[in-house]
């Protein structure tokens, strides 16, 4: 499956590529099916829940409800306890995902600062 990110300009917010993904990820799901809508929709909201974020390096399940990353390779590697990363209490991951939103937004203001 191949995933491209999409930003939206600095200076042109309302041009906002995730609202045309999310249309097209609704219009490409339901065209074939749209009788199964319903049942479509939760795993929509799975997927978008457990994606990673960008601005914050953790998903929306993992800041809200403090549930682990999913380990894709868990299953097939069968790492031991010694092998897997330590596990971040959530007030951990809040404070890692502020610092990497303003270092983010810092740099893009940066940017924004040298074009004008």
């Amino acid at each position: 499956m191949k995933i491209e990110a999409m930003f939206s300009p600095t200076r042109h917010p309302q041009a906002n590529p995730s609202k045309r993904r999310m249309r097209e990820l609704a219009s490409s799901a339901v065209s074939k099916a749209h009788k199964r809508w319903p049942e479509l929709l939760s795993h929509i909201e799975g997927w978008l829940s457990r994606t990673l974020s960008y601005s914050t390096g953790y998903s929306r399940e993992e800041l809200i409800f403090d549930n682990p990353r999913p380990d894709l390779f868990e299953e097939f590697l069968k790492k031991g306890s010694e092998q897997k990363p330590p596990a971040e209490s959530l007030k951990v991951k809040v404070l890692k995902a502020y610092v990497s939103m303003k270092e983010k937004t810092a740099k893009r203001n940066k940017r924004g600062k040298k074009s004008s």
